[in-house]
Order: structure tokens, then C-alpha cells, then sequence
């Protein structure tokens, strides 16, 4: 940047300094005029920004988020924007072992990663295949500590490769209304009786998923590994597919389903299939899900991946997916009457700590612990 720009106070110029450190600095970026204030400086660096992901074009997104989703996302940000998203969707180890292999191979066609933790902090990070997201964050409204809850943003790990934008109460067990009574399953015990022994689905928790989180919070401490074992002798189904563990559900052909995908099992019930979440008397813990954002390495669309990721932690973009997904933001200024009571975070609550990364680190150690008690089980 040339050195004829003239900045009228010291303010001012630490000012212009922060911002345009979160903004490449072209030859093309103005100089902001003299005695311009903090937010006419902000909104022209912001305005630069945009012209340059116009340029660009399109955010490529790895993303286990539903095909719904991804299509709001699209039409929302393309619509305000004129920049495309262009998704390749999968099973987070699928995404991360195709991420991982393209970039061994050289390919950098990827811009972010939105899927759960704690895979990319153990696959992709190791692997150099990530940078720090922070260097994206750019809007005050983003970058605010007080908009967050817990006051500050929802990073996994202390070195800001993966940030979480929910947080919400996780429903892990959905029954078929039709086959379940509400008054059969009130108490994570209540799986043990006879009655659903082979009725249950379970999502795999040998591998990243919500499978993975259930059992691990189970084993952490929400019940035990002697309650898991017991759970292993009632012959549940073990099924990897999300969404034929939801369709099984809805439909009936296993009444129980545990380490469902809540934003497809939310997707099924608004469509009217007839399935509820239970809350068991040992209550639920608090999550942040598949909703999590990552930054690849050398992403090859800089510009337009730093105007989605601010507009998709913005108020703005945070209200429309958590709409679109029915789950909680972590933002506390989004709106949740739309939610159901049950997935809404209520002030006060002892909820089970599942985000921090210590915890996160257990669910690769469970997938192994899974194995041992549950082999006869796996397919």
C-alpha cells in the first residue's frame, strides 16, 4: 500500500491498521478519505472485499450439512452477493479422507470444511491441510465476544483452526410415536427392558458422527461402559447411513433411534413423520454438532471464502440457517421461537460439557472402545 495515504489522528490510523489486516492489501483497496469515521472505514474495506470475491466468483464447501440446507445457503448468499457456493457433500471421514488425498496429490480446490469435531483437529491439521480461520474474521458483529455464548467465540482448540457456530441442547434419542408410548422409554434404562431388545437403530460410533458423541458422552459420564455393555445385549442395528437410520425410524421398522442426525431427524418430523426426541431423566448435554467451520489450506477463492464466512457468523446469516437446520446458533442475539423448547439452550442448566477439545479428543478413543464391546455387532 502506498505510503501517500494519510491518516488524520493516531486513532485512525490504528483503526484502518486493524481493519485492513483482515483484507488483503492490493493496489486496488482505497485509501479511506481523511477524516473519515471507524464505520465509513470498515464499510469501504468491507466493499473492497466484496468486489474481490465477485471476481472470484464461487466458495467451494466440503460440508456433511443435508442437500436442503445447502440449497438455502446458496440461494440466500448468491442472491445477496452474486458469489456462488458450490458444495461437495458426504459423511465427514469420507470428506476428510477425499480432502486428504487431494491435497497429497497437490489439488487445492476446496475453500471450507463444515462438519463436526474433532476430525479435522486430528486428520487434516496434522497433515498441514488447514490454516487458522481467524485470519477470516473481519465484522465487529462477528469478531464480538458478547454476541457468543459464553461470551467469547466457540473455537474447539486454542489455536483457532475450527470454530463452532452452534450450540444447543443435542437430542440423541428419537422414537416412532406410533410404536412408542410416552411413558415406555423415560429414563437412558429404560433402553435395557425386553421390549426393545433388536428394536433399536444406532448410528456407528466407530466413526465421527453423532453416534460417536452419544457414546462417548455416555461413557463419560452421563451413564457408564457397564451401560453401554448392557445396551450392546438388547442387539441393536448399527447402521452408518444417517438417513436410512432416520427413515428406519420414521417408518417404524426400528421404533428406537439413538445418535440420529438431529437436523434429519428435524427435517423428517416437519414433513410429518411421525417421530419425537426424548429427553431421559438424565438430561442431554450441550453441542455444537456437525456445526463447525475450518479453513483449508491455500484456499483458492481468499476473497470470496472471507465475505461468506463473516455473512454466515453474522446475525443475518446465523437467524437463516439456524431457521433452515432447526438448531440452535451460538450467537445469543439469533432468534429461537421458532425451535422447539427442548432444543434451546435455557439459562442456568447444568447441561454435560461436549465442546471443549479434551472431550472432543475422547471420541476418537471411544471409536476403539466401541470396537471391543460392541464388535459382534459391526458389519
Amino acid at each position: 500500500m502506498s505510503y501517500r495515504y494519510k491518516i488524520v489522528s493516531v486513532t485512525m490510523a490504528l483503526v484502518f491498521v486493524l481493519v485492513m489486516g483482515c483484507v488483503s492489501t492490493t493496489p486496488e483497496t482505497p485509501a479511506p478519505a481523511p477524516g473519515a469515521t471507524t464505520r465509513q472505514v470498515e464499510q469501504s474495506v468491507w466493499e473492497t472485499l466484496v468486489a474481490a470475491a465477485r471476481k472470484e466468483g464461487k466458495v467451494n464447501i466440503a460440508t456433511s450439512m443435508p442437500q436442503e440446507t445447502n440449497s438455502a445457503l446458496q440461494a440466500a448468499f448468491s442472491g445477496k452477493f452474486g458469489i456462488s457456493l458450490e458444495f461437495l457433500t458426504g459423511r465427514s471421514p469420507e470428506l476428510h479422507a477425499r480432502l486428504l488425498a487431494e491435497r497429497k496429490a497437490g489439488i487445492n480446490s476446496t475453500d471450507l470444511l463444515m462438519t463436526g469435531p474433532p476430525s479435522p483437529l486430528v486428520i487434516l491439521k496434522p497433515e498441514g491441510a488447514l490454516q487458522p480461520l481467524d485470519s477470516k474474521l473481519m465484522l465487529p458483529e462477528v469478531i464480538d465476544g458478547k454476541a457468543w455464548w459464553g461470551g467469547k467465540l466457540l473455537w474447539i482448540d486454542p489455536e483457532h483452526y475450527q470454530l463452532g457456530f452452534l450450540a444447543y441442547p443435542q437430542q440423541s434419542l428419537f422414537v416412532n410415536t406410533d410404536s412408542v408410548r410416552p411413558d415406555q422409554i423415560k429414563s437412558y434404562r429404560d433402553l435395557l427392558n425386553p421390549e426393545w431388545k433388536g428394536k433399536m437403530a444406532i448410528n456407528d460410533p466407530t466413526l465421527f458422527g453423532a453416534g460417536n458423541a452419544w457414546f462417548t458422552a455416555m461413557a463419560e459420564g452421563m451413564m457408564s461402559l457397564d451401560f453401554l455393555r448392557d445396551v450392546g445385549k438388547q442387539n441393536p442395528i448399527i447402521v452408518r447411513d444417517q438417513r436410512l437410520q432416520v427413515e428406519w425410524v420414521a417408518r417404524g421398522r426400528y421404533p428406537v433411534g439413538i445418535g440420529l442426525a438431529p437436523e434429519m431427524a428435524y427435517s423428517f418430523i416437519k414433513a410429518g413423520s411421525p417421530m419425537k426426541a426424548v429427553i431421559p431423566a438424565e438430561g442431554v448435554y450441550l453441542t455444537v454438532g456437525g456445526g463447525c467451520m475450518a479453513l483449508l489450506a491455500r484456499d483458492p477463492h481468499p476473497s470470496a471464502t472471507k465475505v461468506f464466512v463473516n455473512w454466515f457468523l453474522s446475525r443475518e446469516g446465523q437467524a437463516m440457517y439456524s431457521r433452515i437446520a432447526g438448531e440452535q446458533s451460538a450467537r445469543t442475539d439469533v432468534p429461537t421461537d421458532f425451535l422447539e423448547p427442548y432444543a434451546v439452550r435455557q439459562e442456568g442448566a447444568n447441561y454435560f460439557p461436549a465442546i471443549a477439545l479434551p472431550y472432543q479428543l475422547k471420541k476418537v478413543e471411544h471409536q476403539e472402545t466401541a470396537r471391543k464391546i460392541w464388535g459382534h455387532l459391526l458389519k
